[in-house]
């Protein structure tokens, strides 16, 4: 009779080792390339959900699947400004944000520590504008009965209707400011103005009004502001200091998506149209409006970042002006995205 041999033992050792790694393995994630890697979950905010700079990198780095091939599980937030993006980030709800250079600088001022870590867009794109039935033609006829139309206070909108009314020489405490709100800017423009006398609105928006003979433009932003760092990744510095690989993975993987809606127009130019609604109509002149402007590696302009820090107690908007490297730090540039 035919007799079994015995089972060798190291055999047995070696499927029972088997056995036990693979039960002991955490789950993992599938990647994009179907590799079993696990992802490591990261929140991002982006302060308003209708700017391109904001917006438009963040969701085609994840469509286009470069978060995963950094090893990331990115959720994008959606706030309805700065102030509220800075909330969130400081409550947990976001790790990182993505929104004007200025909320940091802000954010530093009134001792909330928050740092820039990577700059995308330079100079404001947004234009200045005013009813098209209105008989302003350029700055310097605003005067102390100007009603300036901002998103809210403390934020980029209210930063530059103070510098623009302050630079057509109008006394601080004359300024005037109606704080309402996108959806509030909006109903207020297709009312012809009501009793907001300049708009400000970033290129989606302000070629789209004139298009339409709603608004015109009297002048552009980077005119009275030249030297702005206008969008900007931020992070309080206890994230940064815990999480510097994953905001390096983080940040590898925006600039990417940067890189290739600047190399490829006809694809940033159907990301216009579909995540921002952009008729088809305007997407060159919006492209053009925008995307030239941003950075492909997060090159920072310290001289428009110093320049809020300088003007915020000058504006009313904070008490003092932080230093440089309270609200920046350029450990992380340029970015690398190889």
């Amino acid at each position: 009779m035919h007799q079994s041999r015995p089972v060798s033992a190291v055999v047995l050792f070696g499927v029972v080792l088997l056995i036990a790694t693979a039960c002991s393995s955490p789950s993992a994630a599938p990647t994009a390339s179907g590799d079993a890697t696990a992802l490591t979950k990261l929140k991002a905010g982006i302060c308003v959900p209708n700017d391109a700079d904001l917006a438009l990198p963040p969701y085609v780095a994840q469509e286009s699947g470069f978060f995963t091939d950094e090893g990331l599980d990115v959720e994008i937030v959606s706030f309805q400004g700065g102030a509220d993006m800075v909330k969130g980030i400081v409550g947990g709800s976001v790790d990182v944000g993505v929104c004007g250079a200025i909320d940091a600088v802000a954010a530093s001022a009134k001792g909330i520590p928050m740092k820039i870590v990577a700059g995308i867009g330079g100079t404001n794109p947004s234009a200045l504008m005013v009813p098209d039935s209105s008989t302003i033609s350029d700055i310097s006829e605003l005067d102390a009965a100007t009603t300036f139309g901002i998103g809210r206070f403390g934020g980029v909108t209210d930063f530059v209707a103070r510098l623009t009314s302050d630079r057509a020489g109008v006394p601080s405490d004359k300024f005037k400011a109606a704080a309402i709100g996108p959806d509030g800017l909006t109903a207020a423009v297709e009312a012809g103005g009501g009793d907001i006398d300049v708009f400000q609105w970033v290129p989606n928006s302000a070629i789209t009004f004139e298009s339409q003979g709603k608004l015109r433009t009297i002048a552009t932003v980077a005119d009275v502001f030249p030297e702005d760092q206008y969008s900007a990744v931020l992070a309080q510095p206890e994230y940064i200091s815990s999480h510097k690989e994953v905001i390096g993975s983080f940040l590898a993987a925006f600039f990417q998506a940067v890189t290739l809606m600047k190399e490829d127009r006809g694809f940033a130019e159907k990301a216009f149209v579909e995540r921002l609604n952009v008729p088809q109509e305007n997407v060159g002149a919006v492209y053009e409006a925008t995307v030239p402007r941003w950075s492909d590696a997060g090159e920072v302009s310290t001289a428009g970042l110093e320049t809020y820090a300088e003007f915020l107690p000058m504006l009313g908007l904070a008490k003092t002006s932080p230093s440089l490297s309270d609200f920046y730090t350029d450990e992380f540039l340029p970015v690398k995205t190889d």
